[in-house]
């Protein structure tokens, strides 16, 4: 039986989120829930969610990952900007 990978038991829900505003998520994944990669994508995501929801894009300011034993865990600094802002081009 192959194993669906489940967010963690309580996933934090994408941050309330107001414009041009940094805000930091984290997350922990277990190995069989993807680990390192699988925590990164998953806050990337969250991010991109929340940022959507307001119709903003995603600028991310930092991404860092580290192996636990467990799995792996992941932080975003991001912030949801306008398409046009300057800070999506770099």
């Amino acid at each position: 039986a192959m194993l669906v990978a489940t967010p963690p038991p309580s996933p934090p829900p994408p941050p309330a989120v107001t414009d041009g505003q940094l805000h930091t998520l984290s997350v922990e994944l277990m190995t069989y829930q993807g680990g390192t990669n699988g925590a990164r994508e998953y806050v990337v995501a969250q991010a991109k969610q929340a940022c959507d929801s307001i119709n903003q894009e995603v600028y991310i300011e930092n991404l860092t990952s580290e192996t636990t034993w467990r799995g792996g865990r992941a932080e975003l600094t991001f912030a949801c900007v306008d398409k046009s802002d300057s800070r999506l081009k770099q």
